[in-house]
């Protein structure tokens, strides 16, 4: 009896090992060039900086932005310059040569040379200013469409921004609960090994059963599979972190990460992170200027019928020899109108059609962003509940152990009593930390769908 009570006490205290958190004198050395330390704050700068979707949705802003200013300068003056030269014996082409170049003589009107002139070398060059008068309102319209949809890429690099910042948290925790995890179900496979091998003695000195090796030993294969799909998770958690990071980390397993801070009471009513979502979030803010360039764009389209007036003016210098030329002035205006267009009628329908679309589309984002505000709230809300249900059963479920391994050693319970325990205790003291890891992402999503008051990533 003396030797079975040794081997319980023993057996119990590798159990508290098993329930214990690592300690990091407990954990072996890093091994070298290796990243041991990646905070949160690290990562999503990492992300900001080398995450290709968010720099395409950056490079839509600036494209963007171009489209703008080129339909801004076509509202200014152009200026042209032309340099030609030609030699020909054609009579009228040889007469205007000279007449433009200020070279007729007497001569030239002979009815000889006005037949049969000689060979004529002419340069000519020609500056002209054209400039283009917006009377009808065509250029306004498109401006402002290009404006808008500026205004639109703007708002959805926002929201991009907004994803990639929860996305990147997401898949941060979910590594480091993966982690945690991982230590904890190590230590209790050390400790299940420890009991595995101490009931194997005690099965040796008739001291106790063979189904209580078996136990052990089931209970011990159990933590080995539970180890392999934690490992797992990490692994696909660390995979997509990287990929939102957007630079390779050095080695996956090697990367350590911080555990979330027990989160503070939540501050404010539902009515309240409604309204800031309604005031904050881009994809409202995209969804009106959406709509403000359907509508710029419609418009542009019913213009597009009225007439285009420019006034345009040409200074020339042509010559016949280098030395020997005139100079002459053009000033004038166009007026041109495209009567009639086939297909006018069905690019003003197609545009109409949008702006509708455009205009449903805003009415759909403002329902969409106040359900994933209220949903957001309401999980914040009950994660803390959950949270805190599982924070008390961890310790309900240590101090059962507790008791139970008194029992144990006292010999008024059996093994499959203290293994039940146990395995109650490992699953409330994960519990506890899944749930605080899902609390601290509800909170984030709760930002996410809130918005940034800024517009800005931290």
């Amino acid at each position: 009896m003396l030797s079975s009570n040794l081997s319980s006490t023993v057996v119990l205290g590798l159990l508290g090992l098993a329930l214990a958190k690592p300690s990091a004198a407990d954990s072996p050395p890093p091994p070298p060039n290796v990243v041991v330390d990646l905070g949160l704050a690290e990562a999503q700068a990492s992300a900001r900086q080398n995450n290709p979707e968010l720099q395409a949705a950056r490079e839509a802003v600036i494209a963007a932005e171009s489209r703008t200013a080129e339909v801004r300068g076509a509202r200014w003056p152009t200026l042209g310059f032309n340099l030609g030269s030609l030699r020909t014996d054609n009579p009228s082409q040889a007469f205007a040569a000279k007449l433009n170049a200020g070279q007729l003589g007497a001569s030239d009107f002979a009815l000889g040379a006005l037949n049969r002139p000689d060979a004529v070398t002419q340069w000519s060059v020609e500056a002209t200013v054209m400039a283009p008068i917006d009377a009808f309102g065509k250029l306004r319209s498109a401006q402002a469409a290009r404006s808008a949809a500026r205004d639109a890429a703007a708002a959805d690099l926002t929201e991009a921004e907004a994803d990639l910042r929860l996305g990147v948290e997401q898949a941060y925790r979910r590594a480091a609960l993966a982690s945690v995890t991982i230590a904890t179900t190590e230590q209790a496979i050390t400790a299940a090994r420890e009991r595995e091998s101490e009931v194997s003695a005690a099965v040796a000195h008739g001291a106790a059963l063979e189904a209580d090796l078996l136990r052990a030993r089931a209970r011990r294969r159990q933590r080995e599979a539970d180890l392999a799909e934690h490992r797992a998770e990490r692994g696909a958690a660390l995979a997509e972190l990287q990929r939102l990071l957007g630079g390779p980390i050095a080695e996956l397993d090697g990367v350590t990460l911080e555990r979330p801070a027990e989160p503070p009471p939540l501050a404010g009513s539902q009515e309240l992170w409604v309204e800031r979502a309604f005031a904050s979030r881009g994809l409202l803010r995209s969804g009106l200027a959406t709509l403000a360039a359907a509508s710029a764009a419609a418009q542009a389209a019913i213009r597009e019928q009225r007439p285009d007036l420019s006034v345009f003016a040409t200074l020339a210098n042509d010559r016949i020899a280098l030395s020997r030329g005139a100079s002459s002035a053009l000033l004038g205006a166009s007026l041109h109108w495209g009567a009639f267009d086939r297909a006018r009628s069905a690019r003003i329908e197609g545009a109409e059609s949008a702006r509708r679309a455009a205009e449903q589309q805003a009415a759909a984002a403002r329902d969409r962003v106040r359900m994933e505000a209220v949903v957001a709230y309401r999980q914040a809300v009950a994660g803390r509940e959950r949270w805190q249900a599982a924070r008390g059963g961890a310790e309900e479920s240590a101090e059962a152990l507790r008791v139970m391994r008194e029992r144990r050693a006292a010999g008024v319970a059996t093994l499959s009593d203290e293994l039940a325990t146990e395995s109650e205790a490992l699953a409330a003291k994960l519990e506890e930390e899944r749930s605080l890891t899902e609390l601290t992402l509800a909170d984030a999503a709760l930002e996410r769908a809130a918005g940034s008051p800024e517009g800005a990533y931290p």
